[in-house]
Order: structure tokens, then sequence, then C-alpha cells
């Protein structure tokens, strides 16, 4: 049992991926912020790639998200939380900071630019998560 409770509490602490291993998780669409756990150094280049769908109230797409579909939804884009990236697209970002947000959608290959804990979120208005669900799962493997 103990051993159990060891596992459990690794899985907490944050840490530096070793290169070529890669790691999954999964980003919820309802959480603002999902926490990797994982850190993230300037320099690193990292491989991303994501499987699944997730609901923005009655949209389902996958992590590239989707466009537009109505004059409302183009008139707020500006307020997503990541107005360059679709709705719904999955976003990488280190430190909880917005100026190092990173697009990833469906796969992408970056390298990060400031140090810090890697999170993700669906882009979407910061106060409308309550009406997102479903899961993507996240391969996150380091390069370099």
């Amino acid at each position: 049992m103990e051993d159990i409770f060891e596992s459990m509490e690794n899985i907490k602490k944050e840490v530096s991926l070793a290169i070529g291993k890669p790691t999954v998780r999964m980003i919820a669409a309802r959480n603002i912020w999902n926490d990797t756990h994982i850190i993230m150094k300037k320099g690193e280049k990292y491989h991303f790639e994501s499987l699944g769908f997730w609901k923005d109230l009655s949209t389902i797409c996958n992590s590239d998200g989707y466009e537009s579909t109505n004059i409302l939804l183009r008139s707020t884009e500006w307020l997503r939380r990541f107005p360059k990236a679709n709705w719904f697209a999955l976003i990488g970002s280190t430190s909880h900071s917005q100026k190092n947000f990173f697009k990833i959608g469906h796969k992408a290959t970056i390298t990060i630019e400031q140090e810090g804990l890697f999170s993700c979120f669906a882009n979407d208005l910061s106060f409308m998560y309550g009406n997102n669900s479903g899961e993507i799962e996240l391969t996150i493997k380091r390069l370099v």
C-alpha cells in the first residue's frame, strides 16, 4: 500500500522530461489551466501530438479547434485567451503567462522561449469554461 501512495506522490512532483522519452497527459476542456507538472527550460525543443475530441457547448472538435461559425463568435474572437488561434485550439504555456502562449493544435514542434511549468488549455473566453466538456490525450516528447 505504501508503494501506491509513493507513486501517487511522484505524479504530483514537477519533473523535467528526458530527451526522447514521451509522456502522456490528459487535457480537460473544462479546466482553465491543465498543469502537467512538467518543467520546460528555455531552448529545449518538444514535439506534441494529440488525440481525441472535446466539446464547446454543442460544437465537437479536435485540438485544432474550429473557426467562428456565426456573427457572435466572430465579434468575440479578440476576447479569446489566445486570439490568434481557433476556438478550442489546444494552447500551451509556460508559467501560466500569456506572453508564453503557443499553439499546439493536433501536432506541433516547439522550442521553448521561457522556462516554467508547462500547462495547456482549450482556447476559449476566460469566463466560458463551464460549458466545455471532454478531454484530449496529449503526448509530449522532448527532442533537445
